[in-house]
């Protein structure tokens, strides 16, 4: 990590969480608890994937900020697990910095990945935009819950689930949002630039790579029967209409 003074870069008050930070090294796990502690944030600490998976149980965190290399449980699996149980936002650091990795990350659950060394600014950034996004709530919709139906899929929002038919679909946050950014235009395409700025904010840091894994994993989630539900616009982004057969 950079050695850029971490008392200069206090979180927004609005964006101030518990992070769960799970990393095996001492001097990097020390470090990270210290920009995040200085910039307001209420940090807990885990050395191990196990440790990690019970703290994220028992401390209820917003954030956690997870290692790809653990000595006992490797990170895929342990953000699999955490996937399991938790909706908290998954900030996964890697010394990998290639792009397979990157995306495998992504697609069993993180919702950011981070390439060690970074500047402590950028951490504390990639924080502030994930918590900009609601979090998911386990709660049982309420009467008079609203929701958005088209074709099979409907969507409650306030109870944050999304049915396809009979089938309850279970999403992460970034997926429940860019299933929101499509649905408020069902039937129109929406580009890449416009579902990135719904999810994440106007000041998103990423790329395009990110956005097609989150959607294909969405997707996956949708059609598991076959039916077309989002479609790729070449050249554009994506589009969500009413079920359409897949042809044989």
């Amino acid at each position: 990590m950079s050695s850029t003074d971490p008392t200069t870069l206090a979180a927004p008050a609005a964006a101030r969480a518990r992070v769960l930070v799970i990393e095996d090294s001492p001097e990097f796990r020390l470090m990270v608890a210290t920009v995040l502690e200085n910039a307001g944030h209420e940090v807990v600490l885990a050395s191990d994937g196990s440790k990690g998976l019970e703290l994220a149980g028992s401390t209820n965190p917003s954030v956690i900020v997870l290692d790809l290399g653990l000595p006992d449980i490797d990170g895929l699996e342990v953000c699999q697990k955490l996937r399991s149980f938790t909706d908290a936002y998954v900030l996964m650091l890697s010394g990998r910095d290639g792009q397979e990795d990157k995306y495998e990350g992504l697609t069993v659950g993180a919702d950011e990945y981070l390439t060690k060394p970074f500047e402590a600014k950028e951490l504390l950034l990639r924080i502030e935009v994930l918590l900009r996004r609601p979090r998911s709530s386990a709660s049982q919709p309420e009467p008079g819950s609203t929701g958005v139906s088209f074709g099979d899929v409907r969507i409650e929002e306030d109870a944050r689930r999304v049915w396809v038919g009979d089938r309850e679909v279970n999403l992460t946050k970034i997926e429940f949002a860019m299933l929101q950014a499509l649905a408020d235009e069902v039937g129109a395409a929406r580009s890449r630039a416009a579902i990135a700025t719904a999810v994440w904010g106007p000041h998103w840091v990423g790329d395009d790579h990110v956005i097609n894994v989150h959607m294909a994993n969405l997707r996956k989630k949708l059609d598991v029967d076959s039916v077309k539900r989002i479609v790729t616009v070449r050249g554009i982004g994506y589009r969500l209409e009413p079920a359409v057969a897949a042809a044989a």
